[in-house]
């Protein structure tokens, strides 16, 4: 692709996000996003072969980190093999979940659409998505307790879906809401232990949460 091509595919891209975040996916105009952007109808489908694929290119990577972000940071709470006390675990796993923060801040227009504007496309349940992903890692964690030797309250797969995507949602309003980064990062800490201490009440789990104060 020349240098040329390149901008051109980098300005349909700035006005793209502007059109999906005004409008969302569904109501976005890509007639619009072509007269904006200064390219022909032809031109257009050279870069991207629908409104679909071009809504792809702005938010499918930020959707795919993010999840991978989540996981990662679980699988090293859950590292069965590592020494790390159970305090040192949480305090790693916080920093995790302020990294997604930080991410999220970092591309912030591309998660607001993600939250806000990705309705009728595969993006649309991304909570949803999250939240089933939160479910099977906490039954690995309900695994790793197990195996430390701490017995577990088993709850129901509804208690668990509400309280994780509660979780997560609270954590998208900071985003969408447009919080200070600062006051994001306090915000998520104080979210953290909140929610921390309310699944070790409900499993009647007694760990060490000192780590993470």
């Amino acid at each position: 692709m020349s240098k040329n091509d390149l901008i051109t595919r980098e300005k349909i891209l700035e006005i793209a996000k502007a059109e999906f975040l005004d409008k969302g996916f569904a109501n976005a105009s890509l007639r619009g996003i072509v007269k904006d952007a200064g390219v022909t109808t032809g031109s257009f489908y050279w870069y991207y072969k629908s409104k679909y694929e071009l809504f792809d290119a702005i938010v499918e990577s930020h959707y795919n980190n993010i999840m991978n972000m989540y996981k990662k940071g679980y699988s090293t709470f859950f590292d069965i093999e590592s020494n790390n006390k159970s305090g040192d675990r949480i305090s790693s796993h916080l920093d995790s979940v302020i990294s997604i923060l930080e991410y999220m801040y970092e591309y912030k227009v591309e998660f607001k659409i993600l939250i806000d504007g990705s309705s009728g496309t595969r993006y649309e349940n991304i909570i949803h998505d999250i939240t089933v992903c939160g479910m099977e890692e906490m039954h690995k964690f309900h695994f790793y307790l197990e195996h430390i030797g701490i017995s577990v309250k088993k709850l129901s797969s509804d208690t668990e879906h509400i309280l994780i995507s509660g979780m997560f949602a609270s954590l998208f309003e900071l985003i969408t809401h447009d919080v200070p980064i600062d006051n994001a990062r306090v915000c998520v800490k104080e979210l953290y232990d909140f929610y921390m201490a309310g699944w070790m009440h409900i499993m009647d789990v007694k760990l060490d949460l000192s780590k993470t104060k």
